[in-house]
């Protein structure tokens, strides 16, 4: 096995081994890494958020008998920032 020193960094050249397994990282590995998310996911579940929102906070609204409108927009807004959230970092089904 080679030894590298690395100089930047690490006190005082500590050496490392080095090995020639090297691969790539697999995509799971790279989001991890990156500290990223999944972009395509995030609209998606923006959307999705959006419409179910909207439509529960009207049809939550009508019952009480508020205005539909706003309870709408407002539950389109918070059902489409959660959905994007959820579908950037993966944590739930959108």
């Amino acid at each position: 096995m080679e030894q590298a020193v690395i100089a930047f960094g690490q006190p005082a050249n500590t050496a490392f081994a080095v090995s020639g397994d090297f691969r790539e990282l697999t995509d799971e590995e790279l989001l991890i890494v990156s500290g990223g998310g999944n972009f395509g996911t995030a609209i998606v579940g923006g959307l999705k958020g959006a419409v179910g929102g909207g439509i529960v906070g009207a049809t939550g609204a009508a019952a009480s008998g508020q205005p539909i409108g706003a309870s709408g927009i407002a539950g389109m807004v918070s059902g489409g920032l959660a959905g994007a959230y959820r579908g950037f970092t993966g944590s739930g089904g959108s």
